[in-house]
């Protein structure tokens, strides 16, 4: 007991440095971040990142695999998605990024996610983030007037025998509403 009288102590240590040898962990591929912001209608970079430099013993390079899939985000019309290979290479930089595009649109609808992937990682592992958040940052004012924009469906209103009311259509961008009378008639 340290010369305390028997009594029980607790000492606190700080600074505590420990020498000896490590062994060098295998190398890993992961994201830097686990979550990423993206303004609405800009890109943005999603890094991913080596656990440790590449060193003699390491293959000339590693790769990994990405990809993106919905959260609250929709690809096509609130971001581009995006799938593809990272490659790193020896003598090169540990960590390398790709890109996020999100698409602008004039409609409030607070931030939304999209969720980020890593898979199929060669001469590496993965590390401990393979699974990531971009969050959407909203650059729209809330309309506090709107009552509806048909986006989530009709479900809440009721057709009459004049109107059929449909969701808005997105072809390749363009926004087509199909609104039909009761003579079949198509007004766009």
């Amino acid at each position: 007991m340290l010369n305390t009288g028997g009594s029980a102590l607790t000492y606190f240590i700080d600074d505590v440095e420990v020498y000896g040898v490590a062994e060098i962990p295998p190398l890993a591929v992961t994201f830097s971040s686990a979550d990423n912001d993206v303004v609405e209608g800009l890109v943005g970079g999603v890094s991913v990142k080596l656990n440790r430099p590449m060193n003699s013993d390491d293959p000339a390079q590693v790769s990994v695999d990405y990809s993106t899939e919905d959260g609250s985000a929709t690809s096509g019309r609130d971001y581009t998605s995006a799938s593809g290979t990272l490659t790193s290479v020896k003598g090169g930089p540990s960590e390398l990024s790709f890109p996020l595009e999100t698409l602008d649109d004039a409609k409030w609808e607070g931030t939304e996610t999209i969720i980020l992937r890593l898979t199929n990682p060669v001469d590496a592992e993965l590390g401990f983030i393979t699974q990531a958040l971009a969050f959407l940052i909203e650059d729209d004012l809330f309309d506090p007037n709107l009552i509806d924009d048909f986006e989530q469906g009709i479900y809440l209103w009721d057709s009459s025998d004049a109107v059929d009311l449909s969701n808005p259509i997105f072809e390749e961008g363009v926004l087509a509403a199909n609104i039909l009378s009761p003579e079949n008639v198509a007004v766009v």
